[in-house]
Order: structure tokens, then C-alpha cells, then sequence
């Protein structure tokens, strides 16, 4: 697994969902431990 830290325009721009949408979504799964798994940071 990568240990790049992911940015929500990384994310949008690998899902091709708005940064909106991406920050909603991951709001939406609560995913607040996603700093310490490395899949997120702001």
C-alpha cells in the first residue's frame, strides 16, 4: 500500500468527482482516522 498522502483534489482528480463531492463523500464516511491510515490529508 502507498504511503502517499492523498489531497482532496488528488482524489478528485483520480475519481473525476469534483472536490466537492469528494469532501462530502468523505464527510458523508466520516473518515477522520484517514490521516493516520495516509489515504487523506488537508
Amino acid at each position: 500500500m502507498s504511503k502517499k498522502m492523498y489531497t482532496v483534489a488528488d482524489i478528485a482528480k483520480i475519481t473525476g468527482y469534483n472536490r466537492s463531492t469528494v469532501t462530502r463523500w468523505l464527510d458523508k464516511q466520516k473518515i477522520k482516522k484517514a490521516h493516520k491510515l495516509g489515504f487523506f490529508s488537508s
